[in-house]
């Protein structure tokens, strides 16, 4: 609820006196959560991309995904919270993963492998990383999926649409590896395009 000033009536938003809170995992420097419905406007810049959300690091660094990783490895994951707000928000990162799929959701969407829920602290106008949270992919982790980082709190909740087009959620997609030495290895991948409406591609028949 916003602060009553001295005279006893509530300034209006844009005034000073009211605390703002807005909890942002950021695609990018400067990215304010700022646009569309869930507070973050697509497409992204060019360059930026919605899968591949820097803001989540594995074991300390940025994963571009070339790299598989192997099961039952397990990996620290971190995941950086922004405050767009002018008061400091105590809230909870959590961690998600879903098969490959266009459109997120409560039903589809899985916690095993995955450690509990961290505690951040994130000061106004301010960045901070999370403490980390374990991953372990193991024989019932798909070779490639979606890994969805959420942050939360009581006084700027996350929608739970696990869209990133809400400003709490990022996404990255991660895939697994069972190396076999000296022998050829390979993985599949899913592919998304989140244009509406669909472009069209030649066909081979027109090449």
């Amino acid at each position: 609820m916003p602060d009553k000033n001295k005279s006893g009536r509530t300034p209006p938003d844009d005034q000073p006196g009211n605390k703002t809170y807005k909890l942002i995992i950021p695609y990018y420097p400067g990215d304010a959560g700022d646009g569309g419905p869930g507070g973050r406007r697509l497409p992204f810049p060019n360059g930026v991309i919605s899968w591949l959300c820097t803001a989540i690091r594995f074991d300390g660094a940025i994963y571009d995904g070339s790299s598989p990783f192997r099961r039952n490895r397990t990996i620290d994951i971190t995941v950086d919270v922004s405050n767009g707000g002018n008061a400091t928000v105590e809230g909870f990162v959590t961690l998600y993963w879903s098969d490959p799929m266009p459109v997120f959701g409560a039903q589809k969407i899985r916690i095993d492998g995955l450690g509990d829920p961290v505690p951040i602290t994130v000061p106004a106008f301010g960045q901070v990383t999370s403490p980390p949270i374990t991953l372990t992919p193991d024989a019932g982790f798909p070779k490639h999926f979606c890994l969805l980082a959420e942050v939360s709190s009581t006084s700027d909740q996350a929608h739970m649409d696990y869209d990133i087009e809400d400003r709490h959620y990022g996404q990255h997609n991660v895939t697994l590896m069972s190396a076999r030495h000296k022998k050829k290895n390979s993985f599949s991948f899913y592919t998304v395009i989140p244009l509406t409406p669909m472009p069209s591609f030649p066909s081979a028949s027109d090449r």
